[in-house]
């Protein structure tokens, strides 16, 4: 809920995406994510990709190269907000942590 009232955080993820010819799948759930205990706290947080595979298993990994392309896509996440809004936002980014 505290995501879809606060749509900019998606929407800057998804323009990143569309720019960068990354196709989304968006699935919104729950569970027990940083992007969950993070949002509890005033920051609408939304669960990125992280190139991991057989999560929460004895084989759980992820390669270099994917957590290279996740810092890519986090870098450009950044200059797309600054390219919308020049900078910090108050009214648009209006959250703190408690």
């Amino acid at each position: 809920d505290a995501i879809r009232k606060n749509p900019y955080i998606v929407n800057l993820v998804l323009d990143t995406y569309k720019r960068l010819g990354i196709e989304p799948n968006v699935s919104p759930f729950r569970g027990g994510t940083d992007g969950d205990f993070i949002t509890a706290k005033g920051i609408p947080t939304p669960n990125l990709f992280n190139g991991g595979d057989n999560f929460h298993g004895p084989y759980e990994c992820v390669s270099t190269e994917a957590m290279a392309e996740v810092a890519k896509v986090v870098v450009e996440i950044v200059r797309e907000h600054v390219a919308q809004y020049g900078n910090r936002d108050e009214s648009v980014l209006r959250t703190r942590m408690h």
